[in-house]
């Protein structure tokens, strides 16, 4: 894998892993921070919102 800022020949765009957690685990993660009264990371909120919107949500 290439680091960051450097490019590789045949190199593929970066996949979100948004993308492959079941709603299920959204769903769990989301509520565990409710039911703990923390605030979600900005990483964990961005990654709910990025898969969210790859759904069309």
């Amino acid at each position: 894998m290439a680091a960051k800022g450097t490019t590789a020949a045949g190199a593929t765009k970066r996949k979100r892993i948004s993308l492959y957690l079941d709603d299920d685990v959204l769903t769990k993660i989301f509520r565990v921070s409710l039911e703990r009264h923390e605030q979600l990371s900005s990483a964990t909120h961005r990654l709910i919102v990025e898969a969210l919107q790859a759904r069309g949500l």
